[in-house]
């Protein structure tokens, strides 16, 4: 799971325990928990993935949509088991995608953006972002969002606003 910078009051994940694999159909006969349990199931992942793995993944992913379905529209939801603004990568992963289709940043609360970073996020290909605003009021972004940095997370958002 990508870190949030902190749980916010109202998180779901906050609290959350740990679950044992289910099982799939993928498991070896006799065994219970593979791969694709783990990552996919219950998208357990240990740390960040590097984002020139990513990239390639996304870029394979792409050519194959496009060779079965060539007269589509793509775009790129970039998203995870968290704030997908505090993917330590994120600017650099974006930069190297974004030519290639338009970008989504999925779930953002701001907490992990500053405008500069937002600027270049737009610049770079990011198109939609879903933000979280919960509130415009910098104290009460920081009591319930846990955000170190309501201020700069506001003009973050408001970055968006005029950029996109």
């Amino acid at each position: 799971m990508w870190t949030c910078r902190g749980f916010c009051r109202y998180c779901y994940f906050r609290g959350a325990r740990e679950n044992p694999v289910p099982g799939c159909r993928y498991c070896s006969e006799g065994r219970v928990g593979c791969e694709k349990c783990r990552c996919e199931i219950l998208e357990k992942h240990d740390g960040y993935k590097d984002p020139t793995l990513l990239q390639h993944h996304a870029r394979a992913r792409i050519a194959e949509e496009r060779f079965i379905d060539p007269g589509r529209s793509y775009a790129i939801n970039i998203s995870g088991g968290g704030d997908a603004g505090c993917y330590p990568d994120l600017l650099k992963l974006v930069r190297s995608i974004g030519g290639v289709v338009p970008i989504h940043l999925g779930y953002v609360s701001g907490k992990g953006l500053t405008p500069q970073v937002a600027r270049e996020l737009v610049e770079a290909g990011v198109r939609i972002v879903t933000f979280t605003v919960f509130s415009t009021d910098p104290s009460l972004r920081g009591e319930w969002l846990n955000d170190p940095n309501p201020e700069l997370s506001l003009e973050s958002l408001r970055t968006f606003r005029w950029h996109l």
